[in-house]
């Protein structure tokens, strides 16, 4: 007797995939700063306004590096020359030139940056346009961030699985960087007032390092 066996249909598993976003954040307090500050002169005369700007970035640099700021930390980061302008009755009447020259400073101990400040202001400095605040350990740091970002995004990944209920496999297919980035309260500082008793107050707060991913894993449905 002669049986033909029929055909066993089994329901073959399927892939597919999904993309997460990671982010990892790390909180740290700043251990350096970098400052921009320097002078502003004006004059009719140009050759006037750049000797007397001149002269007062000698002398802050001058009492910067007396007070152990590093040569090298100490480089122009601005210089500009404008004609200024004045309007009357519609028209336009030559006022003089004004020359900015700032210097980009770095400070190696957070609690020197107000001493700085003053220092600069007592020396003529009459502009101080930025404070940033950073870590040296950056590298290290950003690393740190680059981790949680994936770890979030594998959470991320997990729980989206559980709730398709759908098996996730754990190593994602693909990793995309976004990079990392410093996130700090932005600081205004606007006149400059010399105390004699006290230094301006500097906070530095918190810096934020933050590392974004984009990865792609696989799952299978049975």
């Amino acid at each position: 007797m002669y049986y033909q066996s029929q055909p066993i249909y089994r329901k073959q598993s399927t892939e597919e995939s999904l993309w997460v976003t990671g982010t990892g954040i790390v909180e740290i307090q700043p251990d350096i700063a970098f400052l921009r500050l320097g002078a502003v002169t004006e004059d009719k005369s140009l050759a006037v306004a750049q000797q007397r700007n001149a002269e007062t970035i000698g002398a802050v640099t001058r009492s910067l590096v007396t007070a152990g700021i590093a040569e090298r930390h100490i480089q122009t980061a601005e210089y500009f020359i404008y004609p200024e302008y004045d309007y009357e009755d519609g028209k336009q009447k030559f006022r003089g030139y004004r020359v900015t020259h700032l210097l980009k400073v770095k400070v190696e101990k957070i609690e020197d940056v107000g001493a700085v400040i003053d220092l600069a202001v007592s020396q003529g400095a009459n502009r101080v346009s930025d404070i940033q605040f950073d870590v040296r350990n950056k590298s290290e740091i950003e690393q740190e961030a680059l981790q949680r970002s994936i770890e979030d995004a594998k959470k991320k990944a997990q729980t989206i699985a559980r709730t398709i209920q759908v098996q996730l496999h754990p190593t994602p297919l693909k990793i995309v960087e976004s990079g990392a980035e410093s996130i700090e309260m932005p600081i205004s500082y606007g006149k400059s007032v010399v105390a004699s008793s006290s230094s301006t107050p500097v906070q530095p707060g918190e810096t934020k390092i933050t590392s974004t991913i984009q990865a792609k894993f696989s799952y299978s449905s049975i």
